[in-house]
């Protein structure tokens, strides 16, 4: 990007209408681009087309939890992003619930199918995830704080929630008391 011109740069831009929130690159030949919104939108393109005439829209959505329906007739809350799976040659996008319930979509021209719901490990809204292909295992991040390690076939978590402990924080913070609580400073006169 730093040799020619700025105009020389650019290549191709693609529109989601919201502000994008992830994006990864899909397809046997990476030549797919899928673009998940702050808004739950679902875009996914081909820029592999560039130089032919077809669209280069594969599939858009503006509301993508509305695109799989769950065990309980419902959707997914929000999309907590996206990973193309090399081996099994699938665009994963996971899903989730505000409980902590996670649900595994595959993404294609069609839109979104529910592969797997994973229940019971977080108890909050997950933030982040990564697929270890090496290990076959999926490691999910929430605002529980817990780290949790998934793997397909397992009956149940590798790390069970029961048995977790958190772990003291190696950064002590000290803090003084909020003015509204019960007890108060004596004042030294």
């Amino acid at each position: 990007l730093s040799r020619g011109a700025e105009e020389e740069a650019l290549l191709v831009t693609c529109n989601s209408n919201s502000s994008a929130g992830t994006v990864c690159w899909a397809g046997a030949d990476f030549s797919q681009l899928l673009c998940l919104s702050h808004d739950e939108g679902l875009h996914l393109w081909d820029v592999g087309r560039l130089e032919t005439d077809e669209p280069l829209t594969i599939f858009s959505c503006s509301n993508a939890r509305s695109l799989t329906t769950l065990a309980d007739g419902g959707g997914p809350d929000y999309l907590v992003g996206s990973q193309w799976l090399e081996e099994a040659q699938a665009l994963l996008v996971v899903g989730g619930r505000s409980n902590g319930d996670l649900h595994l979509l595959d993404c294609s021209s069609g839109g979104l199918r529910l592969m797997r719901s994973l229940e019971g490990g977080h108890t909050t809204t997950v933030r982040c995830f990564l697929w270890d292909a090496g290990r076959e295992a999926l490691i999910t991040g929430g605002e529980d704080g817990q780290l949790l390690l998934w793997k397909p076939g397992e009956k149940q978590l590798i790390m069970r929630k029961q048995h977790l402990t958190k772990s003291n924080s190696a950064l002590k913070i000290k803090s003084r008391p909020h003015k509204k609580h019960v007890y108060q400073r004596e004042k030294r006169t």
